[in-house]
């Protein structure tokens, strides 16, 4: 699929699990702006959500203070 496809979804999904992805999720939800060089950045829909849904291992490199379970941007 196209950014711009991802980018008219209504609801846009990333699971993402392990240990090894931990410092890539945290460079992404540190992003400020959307950038070539991490494409998920650049998925922000028009008129829909995006959620995220890690397991602890892949959210070990956040720094926050939410409840366990799932976190919606």
């Amino acid at each position: 699929m196209t950014l711009p496809v991802l980018n008219r979804a209504r609801r846009v999904l990333f699971l993402v699990a392990g240990k090894g992805k931990a410092a890539m999720v945290a460079r992404i939800v540190a992003a400020r702006e959307g950038t070539a060089a991490l494409p998920a950045t650049m998925i922000r829909p028009d008129s829909g959500r995006v959620l995220w849904m890690l397991d602890a291992d892949a959210a070990a490199g956040l720094d926050v203070s939410a409840p366990r379970g799932m976190m919606e941007n």
